[in-house]
Formats: C-alpha cells, sequence, structure tokens
C-alpha cells in the first residue's frame, strides 16, 4: 500500500519512483570477485615465466613485452572511450561484457601454439580490462555515501593484492600438477562464471544527471582543466611512478626471487605473492579507514 501511495505521488510531481537497488554490499564484493580476476589473469603470465619461455624458446625481452605493451598499449587507448561511455549507459553491462572479453582470451593464452598467438591473446585481455575500473568505480560511488566511499574503494582496492597472490600461488599451483596452460584454461572459465552472476545481481542505479543548459565539455577542454589543477597533476605523477615501480617489481619479483636463490618457480611465486599481498591488504584497509574519518572534519 505505501509502495502504491509513493508511486502515485510520483506520477502527480512528475518524478520516477525510486528504483529497487541490490544490496550494496553484495555489490561491492562482486565487483571485488571480478577484479580478483582481473589482476589475477594478468599476473598469472608473471608467476609462469620460466615454462612459457621453456616451450616457445622465447627471452625475457619478449616475456617483458607479454606483460608490457601487448597488454597495456590497448588497455590505457580504450579506457577513456569506454569510461565515457559508462557515464550514460550501464555500467554493469560494460562491467561484465569486458569480463566476458578478458576471461575468453585468457583461456586462449593458455591454448596458444606459440608465442605471437600468445602475444595476440595477451592484447585481448587487455582490452577486456580496460572495461573494467572506472566503470566499477562509478557504480560503488552509485551504491555508497561519500562518508563510506574510502572504506568501500579499500575493500575494491583488495583486488589488486588478492588478485596478485591469486596469479602468483595458484597459476604455478595449477601448473605443478599439468602444464603451464591449465591456470589459464581454469582462470578463464571462472571468470566467465562470476561475470554472468553479477549480471544476475547487480541492478544498475540511475545515472546521476546534472541539468544544465551548456553542452558537455569536450574531452581535450575537460584534460585541459584537469591539469590546470596543481594536486591532481601531483596525484597522477605519484601514481604514475607507483605503478611504475610497483608492476614492475611485481611482474618480475617472482622469477628474480627463483633466478637469485636458487628457489623452484612455484615456491618463489608462493612467498612472494605472500609478502607483497599482506602489506599490500594491510596498508589499502588502513588508508581507507583513515580516508573516511578524515573527511568527516574536511572533505579536501
Amino acid at each position: 500500500m505505501a509502495r502504491q501511495r509513493r508511486d502515485a505521488d510520483a506520477r502527480l510531481t512528475g518524478t520516477a519512483p525510486a528504483r529497487r537497488l541490490s544490496n550494496k554490499w553484495v555489490v561491492l564484493f562482486l565487483l571485488l570477485g571480478i577484479g580478483l580476476f582481473n589482476q589475477g589473469d594478468r599476473f598469472l603470465l608473471a608467476g609462469l615465466v620460466e615454462p612459457i619461455k621453456a616451450e616457445f624458446r622465447v627471452g625475457d625481452g619478449f616475456m617483458g613485452l607479454l606483460m608490457g605493451p601487448a597488454f597495456a598499449l590497448l588497455y590505457s587507448l580504450l579506457a577513456i572511450p569506454i569510461a565515457r561511455a559508462a557515464d550514460r549507459m550501464s555500467r554493469i553491462v560494460i562491467i561484465v561484457v569486458g569480463c566476458m572479453v578478458w576471461s575468453a582470451f585468457t583461456a586462449a593464452s593458455g591454448l596458444a601454439q606459440g608465442p605471437w598467438t600468445l602475444a595476440g591473446a595477451r592484447v585481448g585481455v587487455g582490452i577486456g580490462e580496460a572495461a573494467f575500473q572506472a566503470p566499477a568505480y562509478a557504480l560503488i560511488a552509485a551504491y555508497f555515501v561519500p562518508e563510506q566511499r574510502g572504506r568501500a574503494f579499500a575493500i575494491m582496492g583488495l583486488n589488486t593484492y588478492i588478485g596478485q597472490t591469486l596469479g602468483y600461488v595458484a597459476g604455478p599451483a595449477l601448473a605443478a600438477n599439468a602444464t603451464w596452460r591449465y591456470p589459464f584454461l581454469v582462470m578463464g572459465a571462472s571468470g566467465l562464471v562470476i561475470g554472468l552472476i553479477a549480471l544476475l545481481l547487480i541492478r544498475e542505479p540511475r545515472h546521476r544527471i546534472v541539468h544544465s543548459e551548456a553542452p558537455p565539455p569536450r574531452l581535450s577542454a575537460l584534460a585541459a582543466q584537469l591539469v590546470g589543477i596543481a594536486s591532481y597533476r601531483a596525484m597522477m605523477a605519484g601514481m604514475a611512478l607507483g605503478v611504475l615501480s610497483g608492476l614492475s617489481f611485481g611482474l618480475w619479483g617472482p622469477t628474480l626471487f627463483a633466478r637469485a636463490y636458487a628457489m623452484p618457480i612455484k615456491e618463489a611465486s608462493t612467498l612472494f605473492g605472500l609478502a607483497f599481498g599482506i602489506a599490500g591488504l594491510v596498508g589499502m584497509l588502513s588508508f581507507g579507514a583513515i580516508a573516511d574519518r578524515s573527511s568527516k572534519r574536511d572533505p579536501t
């Protein structure tokens, strides 16, 4: 009865009734689950460098190409137009389509017949994964009020460290009982499943529309505006340096440990993943909580 009254009031006032949304914590942890595969799929390669090199008879330079430019170039270029599409279209549909694409190409990585077919599959993984970050954080922002977003973003950020550990630990562990191809097939199939679950359970909130007579700014004008903000420039520089150091060490750390200390790759990947992951988990959660507490006093 109360719902009918609200709908009637909405019709009289010309406003649409509020859409029944999913539980925000279910949404957050489903997105976290997708994020684990987003990160885990790319770090599988790092834990399996040696067996792939041995089969395809390639060097470290070629493996660096697979883990770096082959993945990152289209990932970086496509992230912006996909983010703009997410401002107008269903964010969860974009995320799930991306998850389907990168999961399919992850499985294809395990079927590669040579180094260049593997490189092509990694390009496909990068294309799919470009559809995750911006729409996922926008969806979290739509479900959580500003005072809760620090913790929500921190929980979401755990996908980086848990996903890395998943790639480091699960990859070599699965390969130890089969071949290096098997982990790619398992991760690809698992990503397809969790993507479908998210599509069934997550409801898309309405986009917040800002009413203005002025047309939306061009991308070039918006970029110039952001570059003119000193804090934004500093944040971008810090992120660039952090990602450069974190990814380069993260991708080559297990191989370095295995070679420098004559460790089996499975043991090296496990120890490195745990050391890297635990520190990241503690830092991510701590700073998320600190951000929420600080924002109550001063939003800046």
